[in-house]
Formats: C-alpha cells, structure tokens, sequence
C-alpha cells in the first residue's frame, strides 16, 4: 500500500501540468510514505535488530 501511494504521489509531482500549491502539499506525503517503505524493508530484512 505505502509502495503504491508513493508511486501514484510521484506520478503526480512528476506531471507538468499539476498545479504547484498541489505539487507543494503532495510533497511532504511522498516523503513519509517513502520514509514508511524504506522502515518496512528495513524490518523485513532484519537489518536494525540489536
């Protein structure tokens, strides 16, 4: 889900077209659910566990 929102997020950012006050609240939303599907792969790798 996170991996699916952040790539329809980019897609929007990426389009020319889309308004720039849009493209400017989009932003921080990319960035959180990049941040969710990086923690997740991290967990899922083992990486992290002490």
């Amino acid at each position: 889900m996170w991996q699916s929102t952040a790539d329809s997020t980019q897609v929007f950012l990426d389009n020319p077209r889309f308004p720039k006050a849009e493209k400017a609240r989009l932003r921080p939303e990319l960035e959180r659910a990049q941040q969710i599907v990086e923690q997740i792969s991290t967990a899922a790798s083992g990486h992290g566990q002490e």
